[in-house]
């Protein structure tokens, strides 16, 4: 009977002791599996920040802050913003970002300016126009218009060349 006890303590202190080392090791690998997805996406992400700087690729963007009563924004030739017509001169704050539009040689963007509501026949006495042009987040250009003139239709065209910005 001691005999049986001494083997039951032995072996409930044998499986006590070889299940923490079991759980270390499941732990361990986890960890390392951890680790090298740790590494991995450090080195992903050096890589990219590698390429983006290897590339020189600058980010542009427009913000505009007012517009009374319309704006066009074309880039390279094709429009990609109509705000179509705009009431009681708001503030605002609408941003695009125009990097991706650009294609290598065609780096102008174009703004248009409409005083009035189509088919502009119809008088309105002031128009107004503002906004930024940013190069990785730094003010380039600001554009600030404005006329009490009376003029409808397209009161206003600007056209910038992105890689003049310095």
């Amino acid at each position: 009977m001691i005999r049986l006890l001494q083997l039951a303590t032995i072996s409930l202190l044998l499986f006590s002791c070889g299940q923490p080392k079991k759980e270390e090791a499941q732990n361990d690998q986890e960890k390392k599996a951890d680790d090298q997805v740790s590494q991995k996406l450090e080195s992903d992400t050096r890589s990219a920040e590698q390429e983006d700087e290897s590339k020189g690729e600058d980010e542009y963007k427009i913000v505009f802050r007012k517009i009374d009563n319309r704006v066009l924004l074309h880039v390279a030739d094709s429009l990609i913003y109509d705000s179509g017509t705009i009431g009681d001169n708001p503030e605002l704050e609408i941003e695009f970002f125009l990097t991706q539009y650009v294609a290598e040689g065609k780096n102008e963007i174009r703004i248009d300016s409409y005083n009035g509501v189509e088919p502009y026949n119809q008088a309105d006495s002031h128009w107004e126009l503002a906004y930024d042009i940013y190069k990785n987040d730094e003010l380039v250009e600001f554009v600030r218009e404005a006329s009490d003139t009376g003029d409808v239709g397209k009161v206003f065209e600007e056209t910038h060349y992105l890689d003049e910005f310095e």
